[in-house]
């Protein structure tokens, strides 16, 4: 499952309701990415972290620098460098996290694929949605392929390629969430200020993420 590790889920209630909707056929993938980011307690502040942090600041130097205009090959070594500065100084500051290697995965996507959408780093604002939108991602993707190898052939997932393809379909439901016009805002101060606001902006992600789509909402877990 690519990602995906032995370790599973904490068994708390949240995520023994996200293990149950598994093995539902008849929930919504919208209704379970609600729950998934609902039982993903520790990740708001988590991805907001002071390694995180390091790596929001690197990106929005090595944009500004512009390194990255001068093709593929430049832009995959300034993902590459950017990487290594941000682990270096999150390292020096004594702040290593599991969520900062989610936003290393994030930063290298974001800048490595520069050179083929140039607009995605073409202002301070829009390099941060894209890296949000990357974060987002990798997080949900993690949490999700923890799992879903332990409901094959269920009810639900009847084969790998169909834990795959659901897979695919709640990340793209997540990446769909961090671009919600609702966070706009807050990533225009966090581009001023990423130490004072980014908390803000992955907690709107969350909270806009974690609300049941309205024919949804009066469903309880099982």
């Amino acid at each position: 499952m690519g990602t995906s590790t032995v370790q599973r889920s904490p068994g708390t209630p949240r995520w023994r309701i996200v293990n149950n909707l598994y093995n539902d056929p008849t929930v919504s993938p919208e209704r379970l990415l609600a729950e998934v980011f609902n039982a993903a307690e520790q990740y708001p502040s988590g991805l907001a972290d002071a390694a995180v942090l390091e790596r929001v600041e690197t990106l929005l130097h090595v944009t500004e620098v512009g390194d990255w205009r001068r093709g593929t090959e430049a832009a995959l070594a300034v993902a590459r460098e950017a990487v290594h500065t941000a682990q270096a100084g999150a390292l020096r500051g004594g702040h290593t996290s599991f969520f900062g290697d989610l936003a290393d995965r994030a930063m290298n996507t974001t800048l490595a694929n520069a050179a083929r959408d140039p607009n995605s780093l073409s202002t301070p604002h829009a390099a941060l949605s894209t890296f949000l939108r990357n974060l987002i991602t990798c997080a949900i993707d993690h949490v999700v392929s923890r799992d879903l190898t332990a409901h094959l052939s269920g009810p639900r997932i009847s084969s790998v390629t169909e834990a795959l393809t659901l897979r695919r379909t709640l990340a793209e439901q997540a990446r769909a969430v961090a671009t919600d016009a609702r966070v706009s805002e807050a990533l225009d101060a966090a581009v001023s200020s990423p130490r004072d606001h980014w908390t803000d902006v992955v907690q709107q992600v969350w909270t806009i993420g974690a609300t049941p789509p309205p024919r949804d909402a009066g469903q309880g877990g099982r």
